[in-house]
């Protein structure tokens, strides 16, 4: 059996479930721990590789009452379990084993490392072979995960996987039998029909291997035992399959000797678990069904609903619809009863009575599970009667126990119709009720459909339904709300009714309530990302956080989980909505964002030095002012060399309102403004800082200081927006008056470069306010 590669030189990890749980590198077993930390690597791997959200691992974990830390637990068992699956990982690095996939853990195996996966996929193969098949039956060593005998979530897998095992039992005697070694089949399938005396298809096999034996009087024989045994156990007789074998052994029928193609398991639907970046596929998917169960899940605000909205369209079906109440106080199985009083208005149900339950809230008569029982077969046969319909049960996560258990019996009983039952949920929110009912529907093979965020396009063409929006905006919506329609939706509202792109309060009011369900420490571990920024990566985290680091990792953990946080293939940690980081940020003090941008600062100076644009606004927003002057100087040098001249502009501006030293210095600091303003077109504005700063640098009497400010304005921006005319025009003047000055020879010291270019390029007033410092410079006078 191969398996995946988890460690160096070709060793390899195992899983075992089929009888008691194991996991073994090369054969060596592997310490699983206590357990309940057992049954957390035992509920992931009967997820068949499939996220497990933390609620759900929580309730199925502790099957009793849930302790208060209960989350702190199950992070320390996945830390613990990690150690021991993957002992040579670095620290700090992902794993590659258990995973963190919000909202919960997966497995990230080769199917063929877990012996489960590895037997399904080869009974599932339509071209298994009884060889194939008689291999993976060697794989069972006892009972499907023996020891978690009693937890639900266990016994749901365990009666998928003994279905699986006899159906693949029953194959392979099939196939043996058209090979021509019935002999060989009849003692496996006399102890397969002892041990389940009431698989009618076992005795089928088993009358057929002894008929093809010469052994016909003990053919009709096992059939007639089939027969008592089902009229005992049951009060029933045997089916049609049996019931037309036994005339066909006592007619000699000529078949019965004949080889025939065999009978493969349908194949059962991949589940993707690449998050969904469209709904046209997916509504494409949902149409082309023509009868089953549907399964719709998606984070709050994900558009289920919207989506089921389209699936009718699509189907044109009639169609029944029922959404399970989210407020307390709502009769039971509501949502049934929602759906069915419409299709029963227009086509009256044949057993009124029945039905009285939900479509007249009429109390039942007599004998109560009679009357329950006689309710869930009317109404599969009402619907059954409606065919072709479309059911519809939206918000599955609030359903309570008799609607569920309406759902399955609906599902059941209409199996091979043309009745499609879809329903929804919140992948976040599955309660133990749902859980129980998701396993039973998972035998009837449902199409599984998880609504992801939108793709930018997507989210552009929603914003511009409800306000008129550039690429620029719909990118920063589509970055801030990642592409969850709800989000978006809002975003655009208020963009369009306050013009802004702060966090609606709708959408704050859901944030909150998700961050409040985490531990405390988590939620200050997330305050503080939240003030880093959009992500940050753990060496900057874990100097700012007064945490531990087996703390944090908890916290950063309780986050991942959630989905309020992703991880980055290079490890950085990121918000998964900018909204959730707005809310954070906003929920936090003044004074406590104060400190915390400038711990930030100073985590940054020590780690990641090069950062300046970084540093600069975390020093301003923790008002460092020598600092933010400081910084936001490298950081407008860095945009500038970038050719991000509007970002420089905006850059130096943040170092002068922060600039506490020499005034002179901060000339400098408006000169180079002056320079990245022009060089963006925004000459106006350079113009009016200029002459600000030459009005600064007049007092000081210095020439020199006083031609390198006017001179910042020069440049090829002012010869492209004033013509090469009268650029020509304003040198040919700028050099009249140069050559109406005094010689070098008349003059203290030469004039400087700056005073040249000035009287070259600058204004009427420019060169003489030149003149007159030059000439006080000549007499050793200034003159303001």
């Amino acid at each position: 059996m191969a398996a995946a590669t988890v460690r160096g030189g070709g060793v390899v990890l195992t899983f075992r479930v089929l009888g008691p749980l194991a996991a073994s590198f090369d054969g060596e077993p592997v310490a699983l721990g206590r357990p309940r930390q057992r049954s957390v690597i035992a509920r992931l791997l009967a997820a068949g590789g499939q996220v497990v959200s933390v609620d759900r691992l929580i309730e199925d974990v502790y099957s009793e009452e849930v302790p208060p830390k209960a989350l702190a637990a199950v992070q320390a068992y996945i830390s613990h379990l990690r150690r021991v699956l993957e002992p040579d990982r670095p620290p700090r690095t992902p794993a590659n084993v258990l995973v963190t996939v919000p909202p919960g853990y997966a497995i990230r195996v080769d199917p063929a490392a877990v012996d489960a996966w590895d037997f399904e996929r080869a009974v599932r193969d339509p071209a298994g072979t009884p060889e194939k098949l008689a291999k993976a039956l060697e794989l069972w060593r006892g009972p499907a995960y023996a020891e978690f005998v009693g937890s639900h979530w266990a016994d749901a897998e365990i009666a998928r996987l003994e279905e699986l095992r006899l159906s693949a039992l029953e194959r392979h005697a099939d196939a043996v039998i058209r090979l021509g070694g019935a002999a060989s089949a009849v003692p496996d399938l006399e102890r397969l029909v002892a041990e389940h005396p009431l698989r009618e298809r076992a005795w089928a096999l088993l009358a057929r291997a002894l008929y093809r034996c010469g052994r016909q009087g003990e053919a009709l024989g096992a059939l007639r035992r089939a027969r008592a045994r089902l009229a005992e156990d049951l009060g029933i007789d045997p089916g049609p399959e049996l019931r037309q074998l036994e005339a066909d052994v006592l007619a000699q029928a000529a078949h019965l000797t004949e080889n025939a193609s065999l009978q493969a398991l349908p194949e059962r639907p991949v589940v993707l678990s690449q998050p969904y970046v469209g709904r046209r596929a997916e509504l494409a998917a949902v149409a082309a069904v023509e009868s089953g169960v549907v399964l719709v899940g998606g984070e709050p605000g994900a558009g289920k609903t919207a989506f089921l909205e389209q699936v009718r369209v699509a189907k044109g079906w009639t169609t029944g619809w029922g959404r399970c109440p989210e407020y307390e106080g709502a009769p039971p199985a509501w949502a049934w009863a929602e759906l069915l009083r419409p299709l029963a208005a227009r086509t009256p149900p044949e057993d009124l009575q029945a039905l009285a339950p939900l479509l007249a809230d009429m109390p039942a008569v007599g004998d109560v599970a009679a009357a329950r029982f006689r309710l869930h077969q009317a109404v599969g046969a009402f619907l059954a009667s409606r065919a072709p319909v479309l059911l519809v049960l939206d918000d599955l996560h609030r359903a309570d126990a008799e609607t569920l258990a309406l759902l399955t019996h609906v599902v059941s009983s209409t199996k091979g119709l043309p009745v499609i039952v879809i329903g929804s949920y919140r992948h976040t929110a599955i309660t133990e009720d749902l859980a129980d009912a998701l396993a039973t529907l998972a035998a009837h093979e449902p199409v599984r459909i998880e609504l992801a965020g939108l793709p930018r396009a997507e989210v552009g063409d929603l914003v511009r339904l409800i306000c008129p929006a550039d690429d620029d905006i719909v990118g920063q919506i589509a970055e801030r709300t990642g592409g969850n329609p709800f989000f978006v939706r809002e975003m655009a509202k208020l963009l369009n009714a306050e013009g802004t792109l702060a966090v609606p309060a709708g959408v704050r009011d859901v944030l909150r309530r998700r961050v409040a369900r985490l531990p405390a420490p988590a939620q200050t571990v997330l305050r503080t990302i939240a003030v880093i920024g959009r992500e940050c990566d753990l060496d900057t985290l874990t100097a700012v956080s007064d945490s531990t680091e087996d703390s944090l990792l908890e916290a950063v953990e309780a986050g991942l989980v959630t989905g309020l946080l992703t991880e980055r293939a290079d490890a950085r940690l990121a918000f998964s909505h900018m909204l959730v980081r707005d809310m954070l940020y906003d929920d936090i003090s003044r004074n406590r964002r104060l400190r915390l941008h400038e711990r930030v600062a100073r985590a940054i100076e020590r780690h990641h030095p090069d950062d300046v644009a970084a540093l600069a606004y975390h020093f301003t927003a923790a008002g460092r002012a020598p600092e933010a002057a400081h910084y936001s100087g490298l950081a407008a040098r860095q945009a500038e060399h970038r050719f991000a001249h509007h970002e420089a502009a905006a850059l130096w501006q943040q170092a002068i309102d922060h600039f506490q030293g020499d005034p002179r210095d901060r000339l400098d600091l408006t000169l180079s403004m002056v320079s990245a303003q022009a060089n963006t077109g925004r000459l106006v504005q350079a113009r009016a800082h200029r002459e600000e700063a030459i009005r600064a640098a007049l007092p000081y009497g210095d020439p020199q200081l006083l031609a390198r400010v006017i001179a910042s304005f020069r440049g090829a921006h002012l010869l492209e927006q004033q013509g090469v005319r009268q650029a020509g025009h304003r040198t040919r003047g700028g050099g009249r008056a140069c050559s109406g000055c005094p010689a070098t020879g008349g003059w203290s010291r030469p004039l400087p470069p700056a005073h040249r270019t000035c009287l070259r390029t600058g204004g009427r007033g420019d060169r003489a306010r030149v003149r007159r410092l030059a000439g006080g410079r000549r007499h050793g006078t200034t003159d303001g």
